[in-house]
């Protein structure tokens, strides 16, 4: 069976609006994550709980279903021992930014010590890519 439109389908099954407006964000947010380099491709979006047949949703539980992608995996790894070995240089980064701002957040964090970061020897690309979806 073919589908042309999901949300043709899923209207059988889910009543809520909210759902569906939820799941255009998810949608949005996979198709970002999956034009990156990451380790793993998100291929399927599901869900569970309240958010099928129940017209009045408490939470909406969404299940991802994902793939490795074997060429961004050593990248990655060394990404990853990079963050565990410079976490004490980027917390003080980190309340450097929070005590000017209020509240440090990635992007501010990114746009005011690039450079910084570099030095402490995440690449260029790493940055763009990995870096961004950091939550401080």
């Amino acid at each position: 069976m073919s589908v042309s439109n999901p949300e043709d389908t899923l209207r059988n099954i889910v009543r809520s609006k909210i759902v569906f407006r939820a799941l255009r964000h998810v949608v949005k947010r996979v198709e970002s994550f999956n034009s990156g380099r990451f380790p793993v491709a998100i291929e399927l979006v599901g869900l569970g709980g309240s958010a099928l047949l129940a017209e009045d949703v408490g939470d909406i539980d969404v299940v991802l279903g994902c793939s490795v992608k074997r060429e961004y995996v050593a990248e990655w790894k060394s990404f990853k021992r990079l963050l565990h070995e410079k976490l004490g240089e980027l917390w003080l980064i980190i309340t450097e930014v929070s005590s000017r701002r209020g509240r440090a957040t990635i992007d501010a964090i990114i746009s005011e010590y690039y450079d910084r970061l570099r030095e402490l020897g995440f690449k260029d690309w790493w940055i763009r890519e990995w870096f961004r979806w950091l939550r401080v």
